[in-house]
């Protein structure tokens, strides 16, 4: 019967919030925003892919050297001829050397993109320094001496991780955004649902007829449920997606990240996420039951707020802080090692064990907080003082360190 209780209040939770149009909104909005922005780079990536015809006014010298250039489509034309090939639209720019300077002449039929721009002058400057050097009258050895490249070498002595980091912090760094998102939307969610009862007086008649253990933990577990619903939703979407257009060249580096990816590290990081969602949750809960008024709602979740922006922040401070004290110790401590963690993973400044270790630590935190949730939900969510929130929680731990003596 008690299964029964705890079922109908996740159904219900999950049923209302399911149909509001404020759910799917939450839902589709990144999808769009993610949508445009792919949108905005494919693009981009073809404008500045695109061959820039140039016309070069009797240098074939210099013709020669900048058809090297694979953005570039060059063609020779006399002085005379620049006026109808720019008419015709058969360049969009014409060069002309200055004979007795090193100064270039460019005459564009619009105005050029600073990345255009960029790829002309690295072309005309690379030409005078060849011209410079021949002019010089160095010997062959000389030429050959000034023009060689030095090349450096990496080797990374663990091969294991030389092609995986780029990978593997790409997925953390995901993981990130995506629990951050997760947090503000769903602690926001479980704290209105609760609040929303208590300020209308709705509970008194829901524990009427079922336990504050059914409704503490049918609350959680419905907007859990939303957010797996939420989760599966991206995750069918970036799989279609992704087989579709699989063979599009700007999504080969997915393919390639995804080929890469150390898949014990990518399990470990979602068990992490997860178990972290479900903290926030009962944590939000806890605070949600200390709340009179549904007002007070921004007030009461904005420390919370603020606790996974910590995390967030942190992770991306990680990869030129490996070795900060502050930043490893955090890793393990929950409500932080959501996203600190993953990141430490991903770059291997923390093993699988340590990983684990944390999963571990963030679990006995999770049962911890969901029995003292629960006795602090079951003494306040009928209590309507107008003592403070920090006051009645304080006062509701001491009510719990006292029963438990009595014990």
């Amino acid at each position: 019967m008690l299964f029964g209780h705890l079922g109908t209040v996740i159904f219900q939770t999950f049923k209302i919030r399911i149909k509001k149009p404020s759910y799917w909104i939450m839902v589709l909005v990144p999808i769009i925003l993610m949508s445009a922005l792919l949108s905005i780079t494919w693009i981009t990536q073809n404008n500045n892919s695109r061959k820039i015809n140039v016309g070069i006014i009797d240098n074939k010298i210099l013709s020669v050297e900048m058809n090297k250039n694979d953005n570039l489509k060059v063609i020779n034309i006399t002085n005379n001829e620049k006026e109808k090939y720019l008419k015709n639209k058969k360049v969009e720019v014409v060069i002309r050397k200055d004979s007795f300077k090193n100064d270039f002449d460019v005459l564009s039929t619009h105005q050029l993109s600073a990345s255009d721009k960029n790829i002309i002058d690295n072309e005309l400057t690379q030409y005078n320094y060849k011209i410079n050097l021949i002019n010089a009258n160095l010997s062959k050895e000389q030429l050959e001496l000034i023009s060689n490249n030095k090349s450096v070498n990496y080797t990374t002595l663990d091969k294991s991780s030389e092609s995986s980091n780029q990978a593997n912090f790409a997925i953390s760094a995901v993981l990130g955004i995506f629990i951050f998102i997760f947090l503000t939307s769903y602690v926001s969610m479980i704290a209105q649902e609760i609040a929303n009862e208590k300020s209308s007086r709705i509970m008194e008649i829901l524990l009427a007829s079922t336990s504050a253990k059914d409704q503490y933990y049918g609350k959680i577990f419905g907007i859990l449920l939303l957010a797996l619903v939420q989760m599966t939703i991206y995750i069918v979407i970036f799989f279609c997606s992704f087989l579709y257009f699989k063979n599009h060249i700007n999504l080969q580096v997915i393919d390639q990240i995804l080929s890469q990816l150390n898949f014990e590290i990518l399990i470990i990081s979602i068990f992490i996420v997860l178990v972290s969602i479900a903290l926030y949750t009962f944590l939000t809960a806890l605070i949600a039951s200390l709340i009179n008024d549904f007002n007070q709602v921004q007030q009461a979740i904005a420390p919370i707020t603020y606790l996974a922006m910590i995390g967030y922040i942190l992770a991306f401070i990680l990869p030129n802080s490996t070795n900060n004290i502050i930043i490893n110790i955090l890793s393990f401590i929950p409500f932080f090692s959501q996203t600190l963690m993953p990141a430490r993973l991903s770059i291997h400044s923390a093993n699988i064990n340590q990983g684990l270790l944390s999963l571990g630590i963030n679990l006995i935190t999770l049962i911890i907080l969901a029995q003292v949730g629960l006795k602090l939900y079951s003494k306040n969510v009928l209590s309507y003082s107008s003592d403070n929130i920090l006051k009645q929680f304080l006062q509701g731990l001491k009510h719990i360190n006292l029963i438990t003596k009595k014990r």
